[in-house]
């Protein structure tokens, strides 16, 4: 019986190889992770970033955060994020981000994945000391690629676009 299943277990790992999800509990600091990231990186020190939202308790007094997308040394996209809503100031701060603000940003993704010679014009990588590469290469358009996976998926399971959302990064 085994053996007539095989196949189509390894076509699903295969598929979801790129993308790692998981379920995260921090009772420490009331986070709740979520994560669609990509699995590019393995190194410990770099540039990791996440699109975080507030979601309230079951109380209703209080709010608790879930990481519902994380990146690391997809320097484009913090570049981008840091320069349109930040002025350009990248101290890790949190960066308030609207479902408006994450569709434009998805939108700009799937423009470059079509057309990736507009890269350098729409999307352009960042230097810093662990941003990692600042190559128009096939890691960058796999850090595109992921990044479309994640926010399409926020942008459909908050189709009330009632939630408050902030994007923070660190290195």
């Amino acid at each position: 019986m085994i053996y007539k299943i095989a196949p189509f277990i390894i076509v699903l790992i295969m598929f979801l190889a790129p993308i790692t999800i998981a379920m995260i509990i921090d009772k420490k600091y009331r986070r709740t992770s979520l994560i669609f990231s990509s699995t590019k990186q393995k190194k410990k020190m770099g540039l990791d970033m996440y699109l975080i939202r507030y979601e309230e308790t079951d109380s209703g007094s209080k709010t608790e955060e879930v990481v519902v997308a994380q990146w690391r040394k997809a320097n484009a996209i913090h570049s981008y994020v840091v320069n349109k809503y930040a002025d350009g100031v990248d101290d890790c701060q949190e960066i308030p981000l609207t479902l408006e603000d994450i569709a434009e940003l998805n939108k700009l993704c799937k423009d470059v994945l079509d057309d990736p010679e507009s890269a350098r014009d729409k999307l352009p990588t960042a230097s810093g000391f662990f941003f990692g590469s600042t190559a128009y290469d096939e890691w960058y358009l796999r850090d595109l690629k992921d990044t479309v996976t994640m926010l399409d998926y926020v942008q459909l399971m908050d189709k009330d676009w009632c939630h408050k959302y902030y994007y923070q990064a660190s290195w």
